[in-house]
């Protein structure tokens, strides 16, 4: 079955230039958000003065409302209040704002379908995952060639067994949904650290070994560049 869409509405916005994931539109004066935006997680910003602000993620429900309001003196959206959202509710659901909301992805329907498989881990855990840090493993200093070796048999770990076996449990929904944050939030906010994260992971994995792939088969099918 389809899944119904929801709403993004968007209060006291600058009217020059809003993003809808990883898309930009050019917005006029009666612009108050988005239509037809599909059921899961978006990311939402708008342009001031030739700068992009300070943007928000949510989850859209199927048939949701979500409303954010602007705020000018700390170029950051905010929740509204709860008199506002029950009203702009009604109104997006009844219809009467079609004529100021634009149908999201509107004339872009591969780019649609493309942020749906970027993001399709995200609706399987809590939002948003977090972006975690594994401190990687060095051999202890001075010991002989014996001792080395036994460190690397019995307690080292490789950064893939580190990140998928440890801190994420051998959980593929759980590994994917970082990893798929990781590059959205790259992407779509220009954040370094995140950047920093997906290629920690996309490295970890493509570097794993067969027999910790091997290992791991719900992961290993997924990650299938590692056999082309």
């Amino acid at each position: 079955m389809k899944k119904t869409t929801g709403f993004i509405i968007l209060r006291d916005i600058p009217k020059e230039k809003a993003q809808l994931d990883l898309l930009a539109y050019d917005i006029e004066g009666g612009f108050r958000g988005f239509s037809s935006v599909r059921a899961g997680p978006h990311y939402v910003n708008v342009k001031r003065s030739g700068e992009m602000q300070k943007g928000f993620w949510c989850v859209v429900p199927e048939d949701g409302v979500v409303i954010r309001v602007f705020d000018a003196a700390s170029g950051s959206f905010k929740e509204d209040t709860p008199e506002n959202v029950a009203h702009h509710t009604e109104l997006a659901k009844s219809g009467a704002m079609n004529k100021v909301l634009a149908p999201a992805y509107g004339g872009y329907p591969v780019e649609a379908v493309a942020w749906e498989d970027l993001t399709k881990h995200l609706a399987l855990v809590p939002f948003p995952p977090e972006l975690h840090v594994e401190q990687p493993m060095s051999p202890p200093a001075g010991v002989d060639a014996n001792a080395l070796g036994k460190w690397f048999e019995g307690s080292f770990k490789s950064r893939f067994e580190q990140a998928f076996l440890g801190t994420h449990g051998g959980d593929v929904d759980s590994f994917l949904a970082e990893l798929e944050y990781a590059y959205v939030q790259m992407l779509a906010c220009d954040d370094k650290a995140a950047g920093d994260r997906w290629r920690h992971l996309i490295l970890a994995a493509f570097n794993a070994g067969d027999y910790a792939m091997c290992a791991s088969p719900g992961l290993l099918g997924i990650l299938s560049f590692r056999k082309k």
